[in-house]
């Protein structure tokens, strides 16, 4: 959902920015504006993106087994994993099943206690939170696990 909603973010900005640059033009014709906010506008995206990946707006705890934790990433490196959560799901009739849930860490300490936790095979407890705009740096997945509790 994160990355549906950067593209939307994405997509309002470059059309305020076009109808802009097609209201405003000079005596010729020419677009006066253009120069302007060609320069400026991948600064302007860059803050979007920083400023936006910057406000959770979810957060909670989650229990389970860890089952695979990983470093991906080709610029920025960051901790990708899964964790078995059990329960019923709704797609298996009612039976229980495994339910997996994917989440991403940025921090070396949690990785060692989550790492830690899957080779001895404890349950262990996270806490975690949600951005409205995820980051190169938040991972690959919806959620980022900070806490090991």
């Amino acid at each position: 959902m994160d990355g549906i909603m950067f593209f939307w973010v994405v997509l309002f900005v470059g059309a305020f920015v076009a109808s802009i640059v097609w209201v405003i033009r000079d005596t010729d014709g020419k677009s006066v504006v253009a120069p302007v906010l060609l320069t400026f506008a991948p600064f302007l995206l860059i803050a979007l993106f920083g400023f936006g990946s910057g406000i959770s707006y979810g957060e909670g705890d989650r229990i389970g087994f860890v089952v695979k934790i990983s470093n991906k990433g080709l610029i920025w490196k960051t901790w990708e994993g899964m964790m078995q959560t059990g329960g019923i799901s709704p797609d298996s009739g009612g039976s229980v099943s495994a339910n997996m849930w994917e989440f991403s860490v940025s921090d070396e300490k949690v990785v060692k206690q989550l790492s830690e936790a899957m080779q001895a095979g404890h349950r262990v407890q996270v806490h975690y939170r949600e951005y409205v705009l995820r980051g190169p740096s938040h991972g690959g997945t919806g959620y980022t696990i900070y806490e090991v509790m």
